[in-house]
């Protein structure tokens, strides 16, 4: 079986297997864009990325002026400049691939919300768990970051600037035709209520134009989305019918472009407007357009019917499966490795893979992975070989294998490091590879699967460390070795340094006898900022036993952190750096620690010893009850599910 690839180089996107086809303007839709004009690409950006963005985020209530929350708590956004922005790397940033029946989704393409720059905004999905506690498989920090990765406050586009008439000159008149009058804007009712022009396709994509510029419009996000619905859905059906004009008339191939994208731009803006089931008027679409003189709207109508198809494989209508793959294979071979091919291979193999037929989808995405790792284009090159390199770890039941050494199955470990020998027998050792190796330990750690996580960061090392590419060795090695001081800190006495925010020295001898959970953390971090109510609930049960906690600050903003603890109420001390220079992931106390991703959590007994890493919520309660005794009959406020409970069978050294 297949599971998500997630890249290592581009921003990485997932698609869940239970979308369906006609979530159709972002896994398809936003290829078939980039085929038509920029000129004409314009119409689409100016009047349906935003009604796209309203609805598929709700269309949203009246406007909050309150600080966002994570978890419950406030997060302090106003300041996320990257000169001041803490760190953001998280350790349940990206998911490591599992046996799922799900199958690799390219970066370039994403499902989710359009946002208005025009770009596929990725979804969030739930990472995999390893005793009830989100892992990841990327970590977060650059191997040759000197500072946390910092998170990016965003830019919308800038106001076009108003003309001002400097102080004691008056505005001279322009000349006559200097300047070119933008098409009259009129509501909404009045330009549905309008004739549509008849037999002109100038007139007819002037009219296409105006309506476009009225859509535009419709961006307050206190609508409703039935009042969005009812000022738009006029608009879309006169632009519909104007562009179907323009289709049944003889017209130059600037208008006739503009009609064929105005139509999909329609189609695709009721799916999200309408319970209508419109695969026939996708169907005839995809029909008119291979009927097309013009090659290139020829092709989009082969990719707008092959996607009708991948939809009736996924529902199981389709009963020629073999000559759908067959097609498949047809278009890799025939076509240019661009993303529009990309994304017919993946759907084909998600399709394939939600019906059960896991070889066939491995075929089609061989035989796709092998054409894109020889493409020019260095984006679909990179691609190709994350998809060769995640056959290969799937091949060697690699995600099959971290879930049984996870699970405590004697001999897993053993049978792991011999399949990833295998494959690096095969195929050079790559990023995508070592991140996934990094989230397997990750997994393991959780799991407290100490003694196999030191074997594959040992595999990491040897694997890693003379690699041809230097930043490929470089992160390697520094995931290695942070991993190694990480296991290092057990069993071993834990301290911990640094000064108070108010700039006080801090006293780590007062929590002499108790047990102390260290919580290395960052504000921006929403990882973070989650985890804090759980463990300031296991604080609750357990401060009069003598528990508490400590946090290990990683901002670079001291007055940001302070705007957090003062909003949040955190009830235990924080510590940060003395050295304003060696804040974030330079910490004196990360580098000991060998922190690269957060949070990160040691937990550290009476006796002052480390003896747990990324222990949390469920995991955490249940550790405390060993140390410090339950705190009472169990009630729903503390009681631990069974399905949460830590497993008692044979786990590795510790």
């Amino acid at each position: 079986m297949l599971s998500r690839i997630t890249s290592p180089r581009i921003k990485s996107s997932s698609f869940s297997a239970g979308k369906s086809l006609f979530v159709f303007p972002f896994y398809g839709f936003s290829v078939m864009l980039d085929l038509f004009s920029p000129r004409s690409a314009v119409h689409m950006t100016r009047a349906g990325i935003v009604l796209l963005a309203l609805v598929a985020s709700g269309c949203g209530g009246p406007n909050n002026s309150e600080a966002p929350k994570i978890g419950g708590f406030e997060v302090d956004d106003s300041d996320t400049s990257p000169s001041k922005s803490a760190p953001v790397a998280t350790r349940p940033a990206q998911p490591l691939p599992k046996q799922a029946a799900s199958t690799p989704r390219p970066s370039g393409v994403t499902v989710g919300s359009v946002p208005a720059n025009g770009t596929s905004a990725t979804p969030t999905t739930q990472p995999p768990t390893a005793g009830g506690k989100s892992i990841a498989s990327i970590p977060a920090k650059p191997a040759n970051a000197s500072k946390p990765n910092t998170a990016s406050s965003g830019s919308g586009t800038t106001p076009r600037e108003a003309v001002v008439t400097p102080p004691g000159k008056s505005r001279q008149p322009r000349p006559r035709g200097s300047r070119v009058r933008p098409p009259q804007s009129v509501s909404g009712e009045q330009l549905s209520a309008q004739d549509i022009p008849e037999n002109s396709p100038k007139k007819l994509q002037a009219f296409i134009e105006r309506v476009d510029l009225e859509l535009a419009r419709i961006t307050d996000p206190r609508m409703s989305p039935d009042a969005v619905r009812a000022k738009v859905m006029p608009l879309l059906s006169s632009k519909l019918t104007a562009a179907e004009k323009i289709l049944g008339l003889p017209s130059e191939e600037p208008i006739r472009e503009v009609a064929l994208k105005a139509k999909l731009d329609v189609l695709t803006q009721l799916q999200f407007l309408t319970a209508e089931d419109l695969t026939p008027k996708f169907r005839e679409f995809g029909q008119q357009l291979r009927k097309e003189k013009n090659a290139k709207f020829a092709r989009q109508g082969r990719f707008v019917l092959l996607q009708l198809q991948i939809q009736q494989v996924r529902e199981k209508k389709e009963t020629n499966v073999a000559a759908f793959v067959d097609e498949i294979k047809a278009i890799v071979a025939e076509e240019d490795a661009d993303i529009s091919v990309f994304e017919a291979v993946h759907g084909c193999a998600m399709a394939l893979e939600g019906i059960g037929r896991h070889e066939l989808a491995q075929d089609v995405l061989f035989t796709g992975a092998t054409k894109f790792a020889q493409s020019e284009d260095p984006r679909m090159a990179i691609e190709g070989n994350i998809m060769l390199d995640h056959l290969g770890l799937t091949k060697a039941k690699f995600f099959n294998l971290v879930e049984m050494v996870v699970a405590g199955r004697q001999g897993a470990m053993e049978e792991l490091t011999g399949s990833i020998q295998t494959l690096f027998s095969t195929r050079e050792p790559s990023r995508y590879i070592l991140r996934n190796l990094a989230g397997a330990a990750a997994q393991f750690e959780i799991a407290e699967r100490y003694q196999e996580c030191r074997d594959l960061f040992e595999i990491m090392s040897k694997s890693y460390t003379d690699h041809s590419d230097p930043e490929v060795a470089e992160e390697g090695t520094n995931l290695a070795n942070n991993g190694k001081k990480r296991l290092n800190l057990l069993g071993k006495p834990f301290a911990v340094e640094g000064v108070q925010v108010d700039g006080k020295p801090f006293d780590w001898t007062k929590y002499r006898k108790k047990v102390v959970l260290v919580e290395f953390w960052a504000t921006t971090n929403a990882g973070c900022v989650e985890e804090i109510p759980k463990i300031k609930q296991a604080y609750e049960l357990y401060k009069d036993k003598g528990f508490t906690v400590v946090g290990v600050n990683l901002d670079e903003d001291t007055q940001r952190l302070n705007r957090f603890l003062v909003r949040n109420q955190i009830p235990w001390e924080t510590v940060i750096s003395p050295d304003p220079k060696t804040r974030g992931y330079n910490s004196p106390m990360a580098v000991r620690c060998g922190v690269d991703q957060l949070p990160f959590l040691v937990l550290v007994d009476q006796q002052g010893v480390a003896i747990a890493l990324n222990t949390a919520d469920f995991s955490l309660r249940e550790k405390l009850r060993d140390l410090l005794g339950p705190v009472g009959p169990e009630t729903p406020g503390n009681a631990i599910p069974k399905s949460q409970r830590r497993p008692r069978g044979p786990r590795g050294a510790r």
